[in-house]
């Protein structure tokens, strides 16, 4: 299930620009309720979990095209 929603996009989208701006949305949309739904069961602040949540897996989603876009460059 957690793969679908990066990849949904690219079943609905038309093209794979805004397939790829959905897939990003979406997945950070997604860290942020993670971490409501994290805050929610140990009972630390919602607005903090989330944001480190959001922090985190956006820091990992910047770094993983980051490096698809340096593998591409040499052909990788």
């Amino acid at each position: 299930i957690s793969g679908l929603i990066p990849l949904a996009p690219y079943i609905i989208a038309e093209d794979a620009g805004s397939a790829f701006r959905y897939s990003i949305i979406f997945s950070l949309a997604t860290l942020v309720l993670l971490g409501i739904f994290s805050a929610k069961i140990s009972r630390q602040n919602i607005f903090k979990s989330a944001f480190r949540m959001l922090l985190v897996g956006g820091l990992a989603i910047l770094a993983g095209i980051l490096i698809g876009q340096f593998a591409g460059h040499f052909g990788i």
